[in-house]
């Protein structure tokens, strides 16, 4: 099972602070895949960290300019937070 296996399992186990310590190592090993970025952004959007995930996702994006779960987790982000525009355009 890989970091990013782990983080999602974790996640869905509720362990937050394992999920992050997963995806920071997936993140450490290779730090050009977007995907580590992108699940880090998801963990801060459970948690409420709205704004740090932002940073992530765009992260993500700045690594692969079509990575569409960084893209689709902002837009996300942003609709939670009400900023609609800003969420139409990331979907």
């Amino acid at each position: 099972m890989n970091f990013h296996e782990q983080g999602v399992r974790y996640m869905r186990e509720g362990n937050y602070e394992e999920a992050a310590k997963a995806f920071n190592a997936a993140i450490e090993a290779n730090p050009s895949d977007p995907i580590g970025f992108v699940n880090f952004g998801n963990l801060l959007g459970m948690v409420g960290e709205l704004d740090k995930a932002l940073v992530f996702f765009d992260k993500a994006i700045g690594l692969q300019e079509d990575c569409a779960p960084a893209y689709y987790g902002a837009g996300t982000i942003y609709y939670k937070q009400e900023k609609f525009e800003d969420g139409a355009k990331m979907f």
